[in-house]
């Protein structure tokens, strides 16, 4: 009996887990180095910020969960309407979810594309 109590209590604090996403400015990276003029991404408590086509994409986050190493974050973006059709991304998926996964505290993977953190974001250390 002590050991049923200890296990149905050992496993509701497993599913307790808060997860929470890096928060920073973080730019692509790619052949021609760290792009952080402005940096594409940025990560804040409660929501995303795409920026692409000169306006942004303003995501607040609706839910996380983990897969694997990665976490899938669905969100709800409104994007600015001076952004041109050719840099929203349409398909079968829903685009208002994406995968990130944390590398190191300066490196994560978004959509599969890596990405490092700006020097100029708050708390960043390289």
């Amino acid at each position: 009996m002590l050991f049923v109590g200890l296990f149905l209590a050992g496993s509701g604090s497993a599913q307790a887990e808060t997860l929470s996403l890096p928060i920073g400015e973080w730019g692509e990276v790619s052949s021609h180095g760290h792009d952080c003029r402005p940096p594409f991404l940025k990560i804040e408590e409660n929501r995303v910020i795409k920026r692409l086509g000169g306006g942004e994409g303003r995501c607040p986050i609706k839910k996380i969960r983990r897969q694997g190493k990665a976490l899938m974050v669905d969100v709800k973006c409104e994007y600015d309407k001076s952004i041109p059709e050719e840099y929203l991304v349409e398909g079968d998926d829903d685009d208002d979810s994406f995968c990130l996964v944390v590398k190191s505290q300066s490196k994560i993977l978004f959509n599969n594309t890596p990405y490092e953190i700006c020097a100029s974001a708050k708390g960043a250390g390289k």
